[in-house]
């Protein structure tokens, strides 16, 4: 049982539904009251340590009022806000759908106390504010989305099929040349986002899962001469009849495969599917509802 188990045994009865439905509204009205003034998530909103250590307690929940997208007028504003606001609605949903939704609500309030900290962090050492805003939250949504659904199809712009994992790496090169040459708070706000996706997959063993995937019986043995290590083959027989038999707990409806077969993968019941089926995270949204 790894952390996220045990955290999830304990706390998991207080975790939000559909919790990415209420950061939705939240950006939603950000991104009307950016409409409206510009200006104004920066005087009265933005996450500001001194504002808040002067009583302004809460800008520690209105930075959130970050429209996830914008433009140089008011229609570019509507049209990229408006697909910004459907793309991560849609990317948390699916998490939520796939991880289940203590582990869903764990990673994203682990990324706002990492935003939050690091505003202080940055005062405290640096004597300067630095403008943090969710962006580098929903970055690490995607992230997440991507490492899941690494084959899923994205259409990029509502145009180019593209793989979400291609995509990633499309965006992860972007956000580093943002880092080597934009400012001290860019900077903060991608480490945030890196930091909270590498220890969301460490604690939930999802990394090591991972690895085991892509490297997993690819490494050989080696004797004490540098050559590979032969085992007699009556030897190895033996070994295996002896060892007992592990029996699968999760099984894919669609593709048969395992958690022994295939460890990389997630493994989630489909709640509109009538009886108890399971698929794995290949065909948890791509399977046809069964009706007994």
């Amino acid at each position: 049982m790894n952390t996220l188990d045990r955290l999830e045994k304990r706390f998991g009865r207080f975790a939000i539904p559909n919790v990415m439905r209420i950061f939705t509204v939240i950006y939603a009205i950000g991104l009307v009251l950016w409409i409206i003034n510009p200006t104004a998530y920066m005087l009265y909103l933005a996450l500001n340590p001194n504002a808040i250590l002067r009583g302004q307690v809460w800008r520690l929940v209105t930075w959130l009022l970050f429209p996830p997208g914008y433009g140089e007028n008011i229609i570019e504003t509507v049209v990229y806000g408006a697909m910004g606001l459907y793309f991560y609605y849609w990317v948390g949903g699916m998490l939520e759908q796939s991880w289940g939704r203590f582990r869903f609500n764990f990673y994203l309030f682990l990324g706002i106390l990492f935003h939050i900290t690091a505003a202080f962090v940055v005062y405290f050492v640096m004597h300067s504010f630095v403008l943090i805003t969710p962006t580098a939250l929903n970055l690490s949504l995607f992230l997440a989305f991507a490492l899941t659904y690494p084959n899923l199809q994205i259409y990029f712009m509502g145009l180019f099929p593209v793989r979400a994992i291609y995509l990633a790496v499309l965006y992860v090169g972007i956000e580093l040349y943002y880092f080597i040459m934009g400012t001290a708070g860019s900077r903060v706000a991608i480490l945030l986002s890196l930091l909270n996706l590498g220890l969301y997959l460490h604690w939930s063993g999802a990394l090591k899962r991972l690895l085991a995937g892509k490297f997993g019986g690819t490494k050989r043995r080696q004797g004490s001469a540098g050559g590979p290590k032969i085992i007699p083959l009556d030897s190895a027989k033996r070994k295996k009849e002896a060892a007992p038999e592990k029996k699968a707990r999760h099984c894919c409806t669609v593709c048969g495969r395992t958690e022994l077969t295939n460890p990389e993968l997630e493994f989630r019941y489909c709640s509109k599917c009538k009886g108890d089926h399971e698929y794995c995270s290949d065909h948890l949204y791509t399977h046809e509802h069964l009706e007994s």
